[in-house]
Formats: structure tokens, C-alpha cells, sequence
């Protein structure tokens, strides 16, 4: 039910990642209002292996490319998510002092 809502809303993108044919990631982009706010999820066989920064960088390309967005892209990590942190430094997000929000600009 959740997953089909977001499907059809239109606020929202969502792309999935393969490696060859097998599917390794989503990732999603939610539209708020001063910001869009980004989201992966990785398969588990593809987690610690350099492909999450991957995912959320072509995937941000992607969504900057195709849709007409002025916003910052941005994603708010827990600060145990020592992984999902370097994931997305890696794609080029930049950290935010006074919080765990990573942005890039377009």
C-alpha cells in the first residue's frame, strides 16, 4: 500500500539500480517543500561494496537531469549510519554542520 502511494504520487521519483540484470538499489527522491529529500535502499548482497555512492550519485544526476528542480537535494542520516554517511560524501553530498543533512546543488 505504501509503496504503490508512492508510486503514484507525483512528488515523488523513484529509480532503481542494476548491476547487470540483478536489481541492487533504489533510490528515491520526495519532494517537500523547501527541499527534496532523497532516499536508498540497498539490496543486501550489495552493501560494503562501494555501490551505494554509486546509486545515489548517477541517481541524483539523473533526477537533476530530468526533472526541473531549483531545490537542494538532500538526505537526513542517523548519526550511527557511519556507512550511509560515507556513502553519500562519496557521491559528492556535503555535510551540514549543525545537523546530519547531507545537500548538493544543482
Amino acid at each position: 500500500e505504501w509503496f504503490k502511494a508512492k508510486l503514484d504520487n507525483p512528488q515523488v521519483a523513484m529509480y532503481m539500480a542494476f548491476l547487470e540484470v540483478e536489481k541492487i538499489g533504489v533510490i528515491r527522491f520526495d519532494d517537500e517543500k523547501d527541499t527534496v529529500k532523497v532516499s536508498v535502499m540497498m539490496n543486501p548482497r550489495y552493501v560494503n561494496q562501494g555501490l551505494g555512492s554509486k546509486v545515489i550519485k548517477y541517481g541524483s544526476i539523473k533526477f537533476i537531469n530530468e526533472v526541473d528542480n531549483k531545490k537542494s537535494l538532500t538526505a537526513k542520516i542517523k548519526r550511527e549510519n557511519v556507512a550511509s554517511k560515507k556513502a553519500f560524501q562519496r557521491a559528492g553530498f556535503v555535510e551540514d554542520s549543525s545537523s546530519y543533512v547531507f545537500e548538493i546543488n544543482n
